[in-house]
């Protein structure tokens, strides 16, 4: 009688010590596994089971669309993203009442504090990134489930110093800094006014924009006998205002 059909048959016939020792193999190396977890001292004979669930991870390393992607994200230094969900079932109004907007805040003003060196460098938060209700300033419903944030559109005008070089200038540093330096966004961030002027050339209101960089830069076409580069779009992306 061959090997294969002398297992099958008990197999068959003793079906209950089969299953009794696929149970107690299963039991000892559930135990093995969580040893280490619950008891130190087995850390010294066994590794830590660790759940990684990053997609990246689930290629292998040398795999050539990883290292593609990975070499892409040192070169545009991107980083991960996370979102935070918070939904108020409750009240009518979800979480747009002082409770629920206080609790954001103070999970807002935690979240700027995780920043740390490591490898000689500052990781964690980019605070200049991090959007919530305390730190953008015109929020409005954006669709069903949905928040929108707005950035400020500036049209037909001229950069207050005469400057034809400000404004390129400086989005030349944030392409420097995102592409090139790889430091953090905080490197490019400016605080600025936004004056408006009554028709006197008297100044009737002032905005100030913190932590503002440019997003767009329109020109408009020289005309003849006119030395200025009119701004002909210019939208400005910012943390906050205060009102």
């Amino acid at each position: 009688m061959s090997l294969k059909r002398r297992l099958a048959e008990t197999s068959v016939n003793r079906h209950y010590l089969v299953v009794a020792l696929t149970f107690a193999v299963t039991v000892v190396i559930a135990v093995l596994a969580m040893a280490p977890s619950v008891w130190s001292p087995a850390g010294r004979f066994l590794s830590e089971v660790k759940v990684d669930a990053d997609p990246e991870n689930m290629l292998s390393a040398d795999e050539p669309v990883r290292v593609f992607h990975n070499r892409m994200k040192k070169e545009l230094s991107l980083y991960d993203m996370m979102v935070v969900g918070i939904v108020n079932d409750v009240h009518p109004d979800g979480v747009f009442n002082p409770r629920s907007l206080a609790r954001i805040y103070r999970l807002t003003e935690f979240a700027k504090t995780l920043r740390w060196d490591q490898d000689g460098r500052t990781v964690g938060v980019i605070e200049g990134d991090l959007i919530a209700p305390s730190v953008v300033d015109s929020i409005e419903p954006g669709g069903p489930g949905e928040v929108k944030f707005d950035d400020i559109n500036l049209e037909k005008g001229v950069l207050q110093d005469g400057s034809d070089t400000a404004a390129p200038d400086w989005i030349k540093q944030e392409v420097d800094v995102n592409a090139v330096t790889g430091q953090l966004p905080d490197e490019y961030m400016r605080d600025i006014d936004i004056v408006r002027y009554d028709r006197a050339g008297q100044e009737t209101r002032r905005w100030t924009l913190h932590g503002a960089w440019i997003k767009v830069l329109e020109y408009d076409d020289l005309e003849g006998g006119n030395t200025e580069n009119s701004i002909e779009k210019l939208t400005i992306c910012y943390q906050y205002w205060p009102q």
